[in-house]
């Protein structure tokens, strides 16, 4: 791969060794040429006689060419030592079989198997730098070589046996170099592999400090009072509307007073994430007639309520909250009107259930009716308990468990046995090296897969267990300090995966927006679109686990005084 790299870039360098053939890579074979992120040509090729990257820089170059021409003449500077090159191989043709698209390519890795097809003596393929740019999956990809081939709409079965199409797959190695003038980067999917080791309390601080800008940066930039712009692919520019939805929105605010409260701040960039968390939540009050209404849904009111709940946990926020207040008690009075409602509440599915009895529990810190409030939670929680098996709690995480721990107080957790057993059954999913070096995905390791029938990848999701899991590693009643060492490796192995999902200046060359797009996290390794919720569960997982590591040693600290 690096001699094809080196290969190519000889020639579009027009230096002395561009005479000698481009080594054969395997059957198939992708080049593409980036401008500041603008593809100015890409192609890829299917072939069996050893010339399949050849004819692929030819085919991209020369449509490089062209464009660069005009971008030359619009600007006109010399632009060629700006060009950055991306080099994809595949490795031998493997047949798909299945009767549906889905079937067929149900064992493919998205991101790193591509997908070919041959009918009529023509051969098409899609390849995983072009399933990351459009979030394509493997069976959409082989979709998309039928439609290029002009083949019939029809199940795979049925086009095969009436067009003698054939579908195979192919691995890939993916080599890009993500700024120019640079060396080259091997990436995984969508981004260079982070290692185990590159995660320290620092590196965490920095991932922790770029969510929160990338926050910051998605505020809307009109004069209405849209809070928040929508989710958006970080390779198209393709955006999900033009502001997020209520719930994501309220999250974000949430996560940015829990970030504020970290020790590491000083009083004015505490204040900056403070005020910036208040205006989210006070736009989200505004409901123009495009938007939906954060009170009439339960998620989205409970994470309103859980948002202001933080507000006035932090303290320097105060008159902050008092702008709020007014909300803040009609919220938790509508909360309390849908779990009164006995027969609306069985409605309600058990996540969102668990969902409400932690913002009331939370609630209940700043409420005048705190006693009360704190009855109705524990109430609210024995009964998602008692109905809920330990191998179900993914389902309600990291609610659930976060409202058992905030009404135990500094007293005894009744249900420590149940979390622990829930933690214990949640690592027995979480990907290890062992269980993918062999398949080329270590990009996955940390990740959190919640079965393990067909061939589940994680995603974002996982930061559902991560953020229950550093609420654990933080206490002592739920950690022991003969089990800190090994909660906290499993911790920092789920930073690493989440940290995996974001996106960092290194690999910004890749997006259409860099600004916009740094700092945010992806909902999967494969997948572009830069997602509000993940970003704020990342937020939120990294701030916990920073505040239970700076609470368990001084801790240690005043115990090896006394």
């Amino acid at each position: 791969m690096l001699d094809a790299y080196a290969g190519i870039e000889h020639r579009i360098q027009g230096e002395a060794g561009d005479e000698q053939p481009l080594p054969d890579v395997g059957q198939a074979a992708s080049v593409t040429f980036r401008l500041r992120g603008e593809i100015l040509g890409r192609s890829g090729v299917v072939l069996r006689d050893g010339h399949a990257l050849a004819e692929a820089f030819e085919a991209a170059w020369s449509d490089a060419l062209e464009l660069l021409a005009e971008r030359e003449e619009e600007t006109g500077l010399q632009l060629r030592d700006l060009v950055t090159i991306e080099v994809e191989a595949g490795d031998a043709l493997t047949p798909l079989m299945g009767a549906t698209f889905a079937s067929a390519a149900a064992r493919l890795s998205p991101g790193l198997d591509g997908v070919a097809m041959r009918a009529s003596g023509k051969w098409t393929a899609v390849f995983p730098g072009e399933m990351c740019k459009f979030g394509l999956s493997p069976d959409r990809a082989a979709r998309l070589c039928a439609a290029r081939l002009e083949l019939p709409p029809l199940e795979w079965e049925e086009l095969r046996s009436t067009t003698g199409a054939a579908l195979y797959a192919f691995r890939t190695q993916r080599l890009v170099q993500l700024a120019p003038s640079t060396a080259p980067t091997f990436l995984f999917r969508c981004s260079p592999l982070l290692p185990a080791e590159a995660i320290t309390l620092e590196t965490l601080r920095g991932f922790a400090a770029s969510c929160a800008d990338h926050i910051a940066r998605r505020e809307w930039l009109g004069p209405e009072p849209f809070g928040l712009r929508a989710d958006f692919s970080s390779t198209t520019g393709y955006t999900e509307g033009p502001f997020s939805p209520p719930r994501p929105q309220a999250m974000a605010a949430y996560a940015l007073s829990r970030y504020a409260s970290l020790s590491s701040h000083d009083d004015e960039e505490r204040s900056r994430l403070l005020d910036r968390s208040v205006r989210i939540l006070s736009d989200l009050l505004e409901v123009h007639p495009a938007e939906e209404d954060p009170f009439t849904d339960l998620p989205s009111l409970s994470a309103w309520v859980l948002a202001a709940s933080a507000l006035h946990a932090s303290g320097a926020a105060e008159d902050s909250f008092e702008t709020l207040a007014d909300a803040a008690l009609d919220g938790v009075g509508r909360l309390r009107v849908a779990y009164a409602d006995e027969a609306e509440w069985r409605r309600v599915s058990p996540a969102e259930r668990a969902f409400v009895a932690y913002a009331i529990a939370v609630a209940a810190r700043w409420h005048d009716d705190h006693e009360a409030l704190r009855a109705e939670a524990e109430g609210l929680v024995r009964s998602i308990l008692r109905t809920t098996p330990t191998e179900q709690l993914a389902a309600v995480s990291p609610w659930l468990g976060l409202g058992v721990i905030e009404l135990a107080g500094d007293g005894p957790i009744g249900a420590s046995i149940a979390l622990r057993e829930f933690r214990e059954l949640a690592w027995r999913f979480q990907v290890g090296v062992g269980e993918v070096d062999s398949a080329g995905e270590m990009d996955l390791v940390g990740g959190v897969v919640f079965t393990r029938g067909g061939a589940p990848r994680p995603d974002w999701q996982t930061l559902r267990v991560g953020y229950l899991g550093a609420a654990m590693l933080g206490d002592a009643r739920l950690t022991n300090d003969d089990e800190l060492a090994q909660e906290l490796a499993r911790m920092l192995q789920i930073s690493r995966f989440a940290m995996q999902l974001s996106i960092t200046g290194r690999e910004s060359g890749l997006t259409k927006d860099p600004r916009r797009s740094v700092g945010g996290v992806r909902r999967a390794a494969w997948d572009p679109i830069v997602s509000l919720d993940a970003t704020a569960l990342s937020l939120l997982t990294v701030t916990e686990l920073i505040e239970g590591v700076e609470r368990r040693s001084r801790a240690k600290i005043l115990d090896s005084r006394e």
